[in-house]
C-alpha cells in the first residue's frame, strides 16, 4: 500500500475548464487584455496599488507557471475534512498553485502551455519566465527554475474579480 492518492478520474471533472483554457487564442486574449487595460488599471489603482497592472499580471502568470510538475500519483494525508498532500514542499504552495495540481498532470499541461503562450503574446520576454522543472532540484545553474527562486507571488484570481465587477466598460 502505497498510501492514499488521487483518484485519476477525479481529474475527469476538470476536462471541459482545461479545454477551455486550452483553446485561447493567446493573441486575441493579449487584444482583450489590451481594450480592458484602462479599466483593469483603475481597478487595481481603487485596491490600492500604484503598481502598473502588467507587472502583477506578469507575477501571477510566472507564479502559476512555476507550479512544479507532478504525476498525479502524490501521497496525501488527512486535512481538515478533506485531503491535503503529504510532501510539504507541495503543501506549501500557494492556493491557486494547490488548485492547479489539482487538476491534474495533463491539465496543468495544457493551462500552463496556454499561459506561456499567453504571457508572450502580451509582449513578456521569454527570459521572463520560468524554466519549466520537476520537484527535484534544477540542473542547470544559468536559468534557475521559478518554482526554486524565492520571488514573491501575487495572483490574478484574487485581484480582478471584485474590482471589475463594479465597472462597466467604456
Amino acid at each position: 500500500d502505497g498510501g492514499t492518492t488521487t483518484y485519476p478520474r477525479s481529474f475527469d471533472r476538470y476536462n471541459t475548464i482545461a479545454d477551455a483554457i486550452g483553446s485561447v487564442a493567446p493573441g486575441g486574449a493579449a487584444t482583450l487584455y489590451a481594450t480592458l487595460k484602462p479599466r483593469i488599471e483603475d481597478a487595481q489603482r481603487d485596491l490600492g496599488s500604484a503598481e502598473p497592472f502588467d507587472k502583477t499580471l506578469e507575477r501571477a502568470i510566472v507564479a502559476l507557471l512555476s507550479t512544479p510538475a507532478i504525476d498525479g500519483s502524490e501521497r496525501l494525508k488527512p486535512k481538515g475534512i478533506g485531503y491535503g498532500y503529504a510532501d510539504e514542499r507541495l503543501e506549501s504552495l500557494t492556493a491557486a498553485q494547490r488548485q492547479l495540481l489539482r487538476m491534474g498532470p495533463r491539465h496543468a499541461r495544457v493551462i500552463k502551455s496556454t499561459l506561456r503562450e499567453i504571457a508572450l503574446a502580451l509582449g513578456i520576454p521569454p527570459s521572463h519566465l520560468p524554466v519549466p522543472c520537476r520537484l527535484q532540484p534544477c540542473r542547470s545553474r544559468r536559468a534557475r527554475c521559478y518554482s526554486h527562486s524565492r520571488r514573491p507571488l501575487v495572483f490574478l484570481i484574487n485581484l480582478i474579480p471584485p474590482a471589475l465587477a463594479s465597472r462597466p466598460l467604456p
